[in-house]
């Protein structure tokens, strides 16, 4: 399935995105809120959707708080890096603490990774992950419903959702 590389919105276009060249890539990464609003059986209460522009390669990182997601980014950058043998050039996340943190500037800096940060309320421009969330939470709404269990569950739906895409079956 192709993802359009710009966007727009009712302040006209915003961006026109960083094609994948030359081995290099684009990482879309926005932080979500279990949408129960619960905390899980593992004591985690967000999740945060790393999705490789040119792979689609998606990768669902638990976290109990916001500040982890820049240790997982960092997990995340290396998978891409080793496994799929493409720098990360390019990162698009929303304007929160989480991603604007010194230690992640740095960080960035130093890996020659432009930062794209989302303007406020404008959800379209992480139009990619925008999309997978919502798919997501929608997906384990009804798989908790469906079975009866109650919302600490939904890291454990989530990783069987996951586990079930990979293996392409349909789990709802």
């Amino acid at each position: 399935m192709q993802y359009m590389h710009s966007w727009k919105n009712d302040k006209g276009t915003l961006s026109k995105g960083i094609e994948s060249e030359n081995g290099a890539t684009r990482c879309y990464t926005p932080m979500c809120v279990s949408d129960e609003k619960s905390v899980s059986i593992g004591k985690t209460k967000y999740f945060a959707t790393f999705i490789d522009d040119s792979s689609r390669w998606c990768e669902i990182r638990f976290l109990k708080s916001k500040h982890e997601v820049f240790e997982h980014f960092k997990e995340f950058k290396q998978l891409i890096e080793n496994q799929k043998g493409r720098k990360v050039k390019c990162l698009q996340c929303y304007n929160g603490s989480e991603y604007t943190s010194k230690d992640f500037d740095k960080y960035l800096k130093e890996h020659d990774i432009i930062r794209r940060l989302s303007i406020s309320h404008n959800p379209e421009q992480n139009g990619v992950t925008e999309q997978r969330n919502h798919t997501v939470l929608d997906s384990v709404r009804c798989l908790l419903a469906q079975s009866g269990l109650p919302p600490s569950f939904w890291t454990e739906v989530v990783n069987i959702l996951e586990t079930d895409a990979l293996r392409g079956v349909s789990t709802v």
